[in-house]
């Protein structure tokens, strides 16, 4: 019984729980009598008809979580596919009577737990009873009692000791988990993209504790079902800048997205430890058979039903079929009444009695068989009539041919034989670590290539951009250089070309000035020269100009016309800018008289105030005689008049228009 508070389990009878003092409903104990619901895993009260957590119907969910099957007096327990782990209760224990061991399969732990301790652990092998220090037991109590012994010390005094044993099978090794997702961003398209990862049970206690005090079993598509909506949400924050065809072999994505996996997963189940990424791929081939590989993995619910039911079925007969004494006829009807009396419940048809009917009088003959062609005979019926697998089967043939065999083996060839075996698997795993090692080195080496070659395509294209920067600096330094020496040239070119329009301008303008003059006024303007000479230079001058004015008028009669008229409107436009020039100084210049004019008066008042003091000194000056000094006071020498400012007294520079001091017009 579980507490429904705490989750303790408690023993049978009890009406508190043992643990936190909650009172315990007796009427419903019967919910720990083992009938647990196949799809979610609760367990189911005696008497109802549907599940209460999910609505399941009892008569498809009440099943057995393990597979349990009997051979050779040994107990074979394994975990039914799709599952990670199963919980067996004294319940499940009640055909397991007169037994002489139990066997647990390959890469199963079998852990004991002693009225909620775990007490001890079991990995995979054959464990026959001894009876060593079994009690005078009867039923199940004798069968944990034969377990018990199997241990020492204070495992075995837990287990003889306590009121209730459960048994949880659990996965040894690590197990794989699939996430197949669609419509994953991709750079460029949405691709279909598979992560095949393999996990393990780090902590087997917590797992226990969160998983099994309230469940029978726990699925792989328990776990899937949870953990893709976190896997869905990596791939698409990852994969959006990664080419589909390259998610297959990008180790660095897939680093990543192991590193996020294992923080997502740890965090909703800290018992759960991914270990690695096998593939992360986007290709169609490898698509495909992971898609298989889940399907067969994954089983599903109802096949899960299904499958318990024949387990559970098979397992009830083992006891009838192991009994049977009488000859073949009677065997028929003791056979027949005894499935009678095991399908109470009615889980299966007719159709699916007689054929496992059948199926088991034909086991049974072939057990029987004492020469090769009844083994054969028996065997070719289970194959036609399709009672058995094709995987049961090879395994029945292949079982028969060793036991043929192994029959004609000494000790010592079938030591020699297992030794060999164990090498051969040995060899084989061996080789599979050097080909998984060799092709991690192999990956390795081409990831450190690919890196040195980004490496260095990156260092090249960083010394191309350095070049051409250091390219582009000069050749601005030498486009600047060009425009200064361009610059200075087109300044030197226009000074020069100032220099002969100022000489021609000279010179025109001298020849204008003497071709008008006379002899006298030439000889004026030049005291050093002649009569004559100033009364050549003017003839020549008269005849250069009278000349050269009706050549030009005759050659360019048009010409000067239009130019005559252009110079008229030039003229009466520079006329015109000229007047409105006056203008604007005009009114420039009675603000700026205005301005000038307070400022002088204020000047005035300034120099008015500063003579009355200085007359006040003067006064003072004479002993307050009241004597005044009516001779004038020699000017200094050298100083003008017209160059004193009459405004403030101030000296003028010679031929300013305006004081220095006060600003006064002059």
């Amino acid at each position: 019984m579980i507490c429904p508070k705490c989750g303790n389990e408690v023993q049978e009878g009890k009406k508190f729980c043992g643990k936190c003092g909650t009172k315990l409903d007796t009427g419903n104990a019967g919910a720990a009598s083992g009938a647990v619901c196949a799809k979610c895993g609760a367990p189911l009260t005696p008497g109802k008809k549907f599940c209460g957590k999910c609505g399941t119907p009892v008569a498809a969910a009440a099943a057995p979580t393990a597979e349990m099957t009997m051979s050779a007096g040994f107990v074979h327990w394994n975990i039914l596919p799709g599952q990670l782990a199963a919980k067996l209760d004294e319940k499940d224990f009640e055909n397991s009577k007169d037994v002489k061991g139990f066997v647990i399969q390959d890469g199963i732990k079998a852990l004991f737990f002693a009225d909620g301790t775990l007490a001890g652990e079991l990995v995979g092998g054959k464990y026959p009873f001894t009876d060593l220090g079994v009690q005078e037991v009867t039923g199940i109590k004798r069968f944990f009692a034969r377990i018990a012994s199997l241990f020492n010390g204070k495992a075995y005094n837990i287990l003889a000791n306590a009121a209730q044993i459960s048994v949880v099978l659990m996965r040894d090794a690590e197990f794989p988990l699939i996430f197949i997702e669609k419509d994953i961003p991709t750079k460029g398209i949405r691709s279909e993209v598979a992560v095949h990862a393999m996990a393990k049970i780090s902590n087997i206690l917590e797992f226990y504790r969160s998983q099994l005090l309230d469940k029978k079993f726990v699925s792989f598509a328990q776990f899937s079902a949870a953990i893709e909506p976190a896997v869905r949400t990596l791939l698409e924050e990852n994969l959006t800048q990664i080419e589909a065809e390259a998610v297959s072999g990008n180790t660095q994505i897939r680093e990543t997205v192991l590193s996020a996996l294992q923080a997502n997963v740890g965090g909703m189940f800290p018992f759960i430890s991914v270990e690695r990424i096998i593939r992360l791929t986007a290709t169609n081939a490898e698509l495909e058979e992971l898609r298989r590989m889940r399907e067969e993995l994954y089983i599903s619910e109802k096949e899960l039903v299904e499958l318990s039911k024949r387990n559970d079925f098979l397992n009830r007969l083992n006891d009838e079929k192991n009994q049977q004494t009488l000859h073949e006829a009677q065997t028929q009807a003791d056979f027949a009444a005894a499935i009678e009396k095991i399908d109470e419940q009615n889980q299966l048809t007719e159709d699916e009695k007689a054929k496992f009917a059948n199926m088991l009088f034909w086991q049974r003959k072939l057990r029987e068989a004492t020469t090769q062609d009844e083994a054969e005979d028996a065997l070719g019926k289970l194959e036609q009539n399709g009672l058995l697998r094709e995987e049961e089967l090879s395994t029945l043939k292949a079982d028969i041919e060793q036991r043929k065999n192994l029959k004609g083996l000494t000790d010592g060839q079938a030591l020699a034989m297992l030794t060999l075996q164990n090498q051969i698997a040995l060899d084989q795993q061996k080789l599979q670590w050097e080909i998984e090692t060799g092709n991690r080195r192999v990956q390795n080496a081409l990831d450190r290539e690919r890196m040195q070659a980004a490496y260095d395509d990156e260092r090249r294209r960083a010394e191309i951009q350095l070049d051409s920067e250091e390219q582009e600096s000069q050749l601005e330094l030498l486009k600047q250089a060009q425009a200064i020496r361009q610059e200075r040239e087109d300044a030197e070119h226009r000074r020069k070309m100032e220099e002969v329009n100022a000489a021609n301008t000279h010179e025109e303008e001298m020849r204008k000035i003497f071709q008008n003059m006379t002899a006298e006024q030439i000889m004026a303007a030049n005291p050093d020269i002649t009569d004559a000479a100033a009364a050549a230079l003017a003839e020549k001058f008269k005849s250069e100009n009278s000349a050269e004015q009706i050549a030009l008028m005759r050659e360019h009669k048009d010409e000067i016309a239009k130019l005559m008229s252009q110079q008229q409107q030039s003229q009466a436009d520079t006329m015109k800018q000229m007047m409105e020039m006056m203008s604007k100084m005009f009114d420039t210049q009675q603000k700026q008289n205005s301005e000038q004019g307070a400022h002088l008066t204020d000047v005035l008042k300034a120099s008015a105030s500063a003579a009355y003091s200085a007359a006040g000194k003067i006064y003072s000056g004479n002993g307050g005689s009241g004597k005044q000094d009516n001779h004038p006071q020699p000017l200094r020498p050298g100083r003008k008049d017209a160059n004193v400012c009459p405004a403030c007294g101030a000296e003028l520079e010679e031929g300013a228009s305006f004081c220095g001091e006060c600003g006064a017009t002059l």
